[in-house]
């Protein structure tokens, strides 16, 4: 009987995470760069079993987030440093602790010439050096290629992950336990890439969530029921 209940409690558990992290994905619909993510779960009886095979256990436990890379729909902006990733890649900001990747590419110039994230951290350059264009006409071409006043300023650093390396460091930056690969994504100029959140299907998933967590909470109290009844009872019986 205590199985039963820590088998619903477990479940109620993982439920919750998926739905905390179904709510993060709701509310940034509209958040350009912004990839989804999902919470993973595995059966706690089959971890326990590697290391305690005479003692089964049971239920479920979270086993990490899977971020989902897809492309986003572009929408075109007519500003020369919104920049859109059309292929797998990310480009690359000089993070407080070390690079940070992202495909949000609403860039500004600061007053040296130098590219910014809308936080403030500097878009690095193929080189790895934060990239600056002085001129007053800035342009970004397909390969990354940036030109001010008509000279080649730099060019953009683009580089490529597979999502286990991925891990969520904000809304729309990532860092990552492995070393970049190459990307060959082509670069778009005067457009943003938008969230690829699918909110329906979100929605969908969300509901059935809510119905399986119900489900599981009665559970949990049916057992606590008949716990309490057969404790009660004990001795009772003549």
């Amino acid at each position: 009987m205590i199985k039963g209940v820590y088998t619903s409690m477990s479940g109620l558990a993982a439920a919750q995470a998926r739905q905390q992290v179904l709510a993060h994905n709701i509310a940034n619909t509209n958040t350009p760069g912004y990839k989804a993510d999902d919470v993973t779960a595995e059966s706690f009886e089959k971890i326990f079993n590697e290391i305690n095979p005479t003692n089964p256990g049971t239920g479920a436990v979270s086993a990490g987030r899977r971020y989902d890379l897809s492309q986003g729909g572009v929408t075109e902006t007519g500003a020369p440093l919104d920049l859109a990733l059309d292929g797998k890649g990310f480009f690359v900001l000089d993070g407080p602790d070390g690079p940070l990747y992202t495909r949000a590419g609403r860039f500004t110039r600061d007053n040296t010439g130098g590219l910014r994230s809308p936080d403030g951290l500097a878009v690095q350059g193929e080189n790895g050096a934060p990239l600056n264009a002085r001129g007053a006409d800035v342009r970004v071409l397909a390969d990354g290629t940036v030109t001010s006043d008509g000279a080649v300023a730099g060019r953009l650093r683009v580089v490529s992950f597979e999502q286990e390396a991925l891990i969520r460091a904000g809304t729309t930056t990532f860092t990552a336990n492995a070393a970049p690969a190459a990307s060959e994504a082509r670069v778009i100029s005067g457009a943003l890439e938008g969230s690829n959140v699918d909110p329906t299907a979100v929605m969908t998933m969300m509901t059935m969530l809510t119905r399986a967590f119900e489900a599981g909470r009665q559970a949990v109290q049916l057992q606590n029921e008949t716990l309490n009844a057969a404790v009660n009872q004990v001795g009772s019986l003549r």
